[in-house]
């Protein structure tokens, strides 16, 4: 694998000079999945209190004869190490990301990154034609987050670009896999992840792209608004722990101390 220097020697000049970069394809490998799944799943578990996932079995009503789009809100540093965890442990596919700054950490296309590029419309043809090309079985996703850029996790109106619905359209049918995220603190020392896998979009060959993204957006809209109701009226008994960090010793002892 090259390095980052050797890539920007490897860039043309007038691409240089706009700062833009050519276009990494992932390149996984057993090994570097192997670290990924130490590191990433031991960050994680250092940080928060626990990972709880909602309606889980929705990814059964998938057409299990397609690949694959899961698309979740970009709300903090967080979601792509989360992304990478969920795909390796929870739902078992053979996921691949689209990642801005890869150039910056090339060793993570061993884990299923390439690379995207927002200033260059060649670049981002090129990461568009990968990720439909990559979808070429039922166990293939791609894991994308749609609105482009971190917003706050409470920011409206959702707006989508038009990637995802670009990559449907390319596709002889595909899942899409809405997911609603949030980090939040309730009663432990540490925050936690909530996770809800929302029924599937059944997508066969799509003709109207812009429609597509309106549809999702309304759809995804719907989806983070109503979880974030839920939590805040604390409706969280569907959330389901898949993950749990054992409480330190005051949360251990405030928990035996029974009220007067």
């Amino acid at each position: 694998m090259k390095t980052q220097e050797e890539l920007y020697n490897d860039t043309p000049p007038s691409l240089k000079e706009k700062g833009i970069r050519p276009f990494l394809k992932s390149e996984t490998n057993s090994f570097g999945r192997f670290c990924a799944d130490l590191i990433f799943e031991n960050l994680l578990k250092q940080k928060f209190a626990a990972i709880r996932i909602k309606n889980l079995q929705n990814l059964q009503k998938r057409d299990m004869s397609k690949p694959n789009i899961i698309y979740a809100p970009h709300i903090c540093w967080w979601d792509g190490i989360l992304a990478y965890f969920l795909n390796r442990k929870v739902f078992n596919f053979d996921a691949i990301g689209m990642m801005e700054n890869l150039h910056s950490l090339p060793f993570l296309r061993k884990i299923g990154a390439f690379s995207v590029d927002k200033k260059s419309p060649k670049v981002i043809l090129e990461s568009l034609t990968f990720a439909s090309q990559s979808l070429n079985s039922p166990q293939k996703a791609l894991y994308i987050f749609p609105q482009g850029i971190i917003r706050p996790q409470d920011h409206t109106p959702i707006k989508f670009s038009s990637g995802i619905s670009y990559i449907a359209s390319t596709l002889d049918g595909v899942n899409l896999i809405p997911l609603a995220i949030r980090y939040c603190f309730l009663r432990e020392t540490s925050p936690e992840i909530l996770v809800e896998v929302a029924e599937p979009m059944i997508f066969p060959k799509m003709q109207n792209r812009n429609e597509t993204t309106r549809q999702l957006q309304r759809y995804f809209a719907d989806l983070i608004e109503n979880q974030r109701l839920e939590v805040a009226n604390g409706k969280l008994q569907d959330y389901i722990p898949i993950w749990q960090k054992r409480d330190n010793l005051f949360r251990q002892i405030e928990k035996r101390i029974k009220p007067k």
